[in-house]
């Protein structure tokens, strides 16, 4: 099994904003859709899809610090529910 970061893009963004974790991990990070309406207003957020083979089943943001140049930041990582515990990471 190969793991990919993969660009949300304009067709994979929706599949990205569908994925959740267990609900008892709801108040540990927030939805993706948030995370990606909020990169809209950070210019430097990178999102990404992540993927087990041609399988999306986790979400990643990061980007550099506005604050403190040259730092980088990661601002969200999740793995869907259905496919936590499978011992990919």
């Amino acid at each position: 099994m190969t793991i990919t970061l993969r660009p949300v893009t304009r067709d994979t963004w929706l599949a990205c904003a569908r994925l959740q974790v267990h609900p008892e991990q709801h108040d540990l990070v927030a939805p993706n859709v948030y995370s990606i309406a909020q990169s809209k207003f950070y210019p430097d957020a990178e999102m990404r899809g992540i993927y087990a083979d041609e399988t999306l089943g986790g979400f990643v943001m990061w980007g550099q610090s506005e604050e403190h140049p040259g730092d980088m930041w990661s601002w969200r990582l999740m793995v869907d529910a259905r496919y936590q515990g499978r011992g990919h990471a």
